[in-house]
């Protein structure tokens, strides 16, 4: 993800075996790759000591993914860093093993299709909020990418017209609304002249301190503007 990368040993069945994960930007700007494969090192070797047998890597990518030739788009906003990389090969070399790539939000749906909420279903559709928006949409069967590889991107879907600008050149997209970064933005505005808000007391004092994940926190407990956010 553009802000956090998770990886985990999964058995064919589904199971989690071991998980961890790192900032995306561990080591500094530009150093998603290098986080990425410094993680799958450390599982391998997990495996390794417990006497697993690892079969093959999968990786989910933000943005436009071209997962037959297991390259990434170049239009990859949260990690543009890794823009035009040809991932999977990277993930091959590094492992001796088959490793495949995708958009991580159709990733996500075909975890839920295969393993969890969407399982038996013919259809479904996963919509992700984070640090953008992302979609998956799985019909009759099968997983749905677009024309190269566009097909579920939701969160570039206008909700209104005027709206606020986005960085893909369109306007009032759903992303510049309910994205984590979007959300923690407009809490910094609305708090301005709030100074009994708890949510600005969690942020000890200073708007700029304001988080997603603390404008939900806040409206857990009772804070109306967070609330409101929410």
């Amino acid at each position: 993800g553009g802000t956090t990368i998770s990886a985990g040993l999964v058995t064919p069945e589904g199971e989690i075996i071991a998980q961890i994960e790192a900032p995306t930007r561990e080591a500094g700007p530009g150093s998603a790759l290098a986080t990425l494969l410094r993680l799958i090192t450390r599982l391998l070797a997990q495996a390794e000591a417990d006497g697993h047998r690892v079969l093959g890597i999968g990786a989910g990518v933000p943005g436009a993914v071209d997962a037959g030739r297991g390259v990434v788009g170049v239009d990859v906003q949260n990690v543009p860093e890794l823009a035009g990389c040809p991932l999977a090969a990277e993930l091959r070399r590094a492992s001796s093993l088959p490793a495949f790539i995708d958009n991580d939000v159709n990733v996500l749906a075909l975890g839920e299709w295969r393993f969890g909420a969407g399982r038996e279903a013919k259809s479904l559709v996963m919509l992700a909020v984070g640090t953008g928006v992302g979609g998956g949409i799985i019909l009759d069967g099968r997983l749905t990418r677009g024309v190269s590889g566009y097909g579920g991107e939701l969160g570039h879907v206008p909700i209104n017209f005027d709206g606020r600008p986005c960085f893909c050149g369109g306007r009032g997209c759903l992303k510049t609304y309910v994205s984590g970064p979007d959300i923690a933005a407009e809490a910094r505005q609305r708090v301005k002249g709030q100074k009994d808000s708890l949510l600005l007391t969690l942020a000890g004092g200073d708007p700029a301190g304001i988080t997603a994940a603390l404008v939900f926190r806040a409206a857990a407990e009772g804070d109306q503007l967070a609330a409101g956010l929410v």
